[in-house]
């Protein structure tokens, strides 16, 4: 690292202090500030990690409900618009004329019930192979 000289007008007990300093670690009084400015930088960095860990920690206590709210909300979603798709597909499929509308509540056709199974499946099929993904990541 160059280095560079510098005239700094201190106050008469910072210049005792840094003296004082550079004296108990036999340095010079250069040196002595080089220290002390290095060890303020650790410090500093050390305590804005701390700070940064500590936000973290309070980010997921107070937000780690929503988040998870949002993920199962989601992944339901996300399952029922596979189920309509499936179920769409197979009614462009079959029928080639208007049909009225039937609500799942009053009538689950066996192609709805299959749909809803063949998506189940998929989805637990990912999950594992993401599980076992993770843990030969993790072995």
């Amino acid at each position: 690292m160059a280095k560079k000289n510098v005239l700094l007008s201190l106050p008469e007990e910072i210049v005792e202090t840094v003296d004082r300093f550079a004296e108990e670690r036999e340095l010079t009084r250069s040196a002595a500030v080089e220290q002390i400015i290095m060890e303020f930088e650790r410090k500093t960095e050390s305590q804005i990690d701390l700070v940064a860990r500590r936000f973290l920690e309070i980010f997921d206590e107070k937000y780690n409900a929503v988040f998870t709210r949002l993920r199962l909300g989601t992944r339901t979603a996300d399952i029922n618009s596979q189920i309509t798709l499936e179920l769409l597909n197979t009614l462009m499929i079959q029928f080639c004329e208007d049909v009225d509308l039937v609500p799942t509540k009053k009538y689950r056709a066996i192609a709805f019930m299959q749909a809803e199974a063949e998506i189940k499946k998929r989805i637990a099929a990912y999950k594992q192979n993401k599980d076992w993904k993770n843990q030969k990541e993790n072995d």
